[in-house]
């Protein structure tokens, strides 16, 4: 994580379809998805979820974000549901030939604290006992490096989502 933070790698981009790399890291998560007991619902609004980006550092994003998440969600009360909800849609026009793809990950963890918000993107920020804080701060560089956004919103003892905006040409 360190180096990865350290010396970030150039992007490799191709073509690559946001709906089937989502499906792929669900498909590495899914037996700590099955001991977590996390129900996934994977929801979207657009036929058109292909992107020009670094698929190998994208599915990194999302693998870190998705593991925050039942992490998150393994802390709760074993009386609430675990349920993540990724969904996929279209998003603002950026240009006259280009628009966000906004991709969400919503679950019913525990939350983040409002103080700690501003903070989550920075190294070495961690609220975990053997937390290194840097998987949301490479996430960040990551997500910087492909022109997008990415935004934490959060109520404790609710949940959070994160919100990844991604330009995409049409």
């Amino acid at each position: 994580g360190l180096l990865s933070f350290a010396r970030p790698s150039d992007l490799n981009t191709s073509e690559v379809n946001i709906e089937q790399l989502v499906n792929q890291t669900l498909l590495l998560v899914n037996n700590t998805l099955r001991k977590q007991n996390v129900e996934v619902e994977f929801e979207f609004f657009t036929d058109n979820t292909t992107i020009q980006g670094d698929a190998e550092q994208l599915k990194q994003v999302f693998l870190n974000i998705i593991l925050n998440a039942v992490e998150a969600m393994g802390q709760n009360n074993p009386d609430r549901s675990r349920t993540l909800i990724i969904s996929i849609e279209k998003g603002a026009p950026v240009t006259p030939h280009s628009r966000y793809l906004l991709i969400s990950f919503e679950d019913t963890g525990k939350g983040i604290e409002q103080k700690d918000i501003e903070n989550v993107f920075n190294p070495f920020f961690t609220t975990k006992e053997e937390g290194t804080g840097l998987g949301l701060a490479i996430c960040y560089g990551i997500i910087q490096r492909h022109e997008g956004e990415i935004e934490v919103k959060s109520t404790p003892g609710k949940g959070t989502c994160i919100n990844i905006k991604l330009p995409q040409r049409i």
